[in-house]
């Protein structure tokens, strides 16, 4: 990664807290591939302008170890992502991702339920 990727590269999207930088990028992936060591990209379409790149990706594979408490199940997930890439110089500067976190979680066995109503809200 460290060839492709520019040393300043950063990861953003609507559900990162924080950036990703090259660093904490492939601590995200080691982490990934020990959980779902099969994991595939498939690439559905692509559209280019300039030095901006977009990906349209299924992602796929089987659970082989526990994942966030989640024991695995030895079914396959999937998950659809969209990655826009901005390039400098040939080399990956810039990626805003977004993918389908619930239903790559409700595969895994997380259910999606109604935080409890927070009662001192309001109060002084």
């Amino acid at each position: 990664m460290r060839t492709f990727y520019a040393p300043e590269y950063k990861m953003t999207g609507p559900r990162l807290p924080n950036a990703y930088t090259i660093d904490s990028l492939i601590q995200y992936i080691q982490r990934d591939i020990a959980v779902f060591p099969d994991w595939k990209y498939s690439v559905e379409n692509m559209v280019a302008q300039g030095d901006t790149v977009a990906v349209k990706i299924a992602q796929f594979g089987v659970q082989a170890n526990e994942y966030m408490g989640i024991k695995p199940k030895a079914n396959q997930i999937s998950r659809a992502a969209i990655f826009i890439t901005v390039f400098s110089n040939g080399k990956l500067k810039e990626t805003w991702i977004l993918q389908d976190n619930l239903g790559f979680m409700e595969q895994i066995g997380m259910q999606l339920t109604v935080k409890p109503e927070d009662k001192t809200k309001g109060k002084r």
